[in-house]
């Protein structure tokens, strides 16, 4: 994924929301558009990478394309900053 966007190639990837809840079935159930990474270099070192992504399923235009949708890495799980909510990428699309 990020050497697709490294080439300014978006990725679409499958999450799953909705688990450890009764229709959980880990398999995923919505996907997301990953456009854009910000990296943070900190002595001369990656220290951090945040992902931008789009949300073409919401009803919702302006959270869709919210600037503030961005997932970090945090214990091997990609998490939603803004909404605080860890989501689980279950696949990952690759780009043509």
């Amino acid at each position: 994924m990020s050497t697709a966007l490294d080439l300014g190639k978006p990725t679409k990837v499958n999450i799953d929301r909705r688990s450890g809840d009764s229709s959980a079935d880990d398999m995923g159930d919505h996907f997301i558009v990953i456009q854009g990474k910000t990296e943070t270099v900190k002595n001369q070192q990656k220290a951090s990478t945040t992902f931008n992504y789009f949300n073409p399923g919401t009803r919702y235009v302006n959270q869709g394309t919210s600037s503030s949708n961005t997932l970090a890495i945090m214990n091997k799980t990609l998490v939603d900053r803004h909404n605080n909510q860890q989501i689980i990428v279950t696949s990952i699309r690759p780009s043509r």
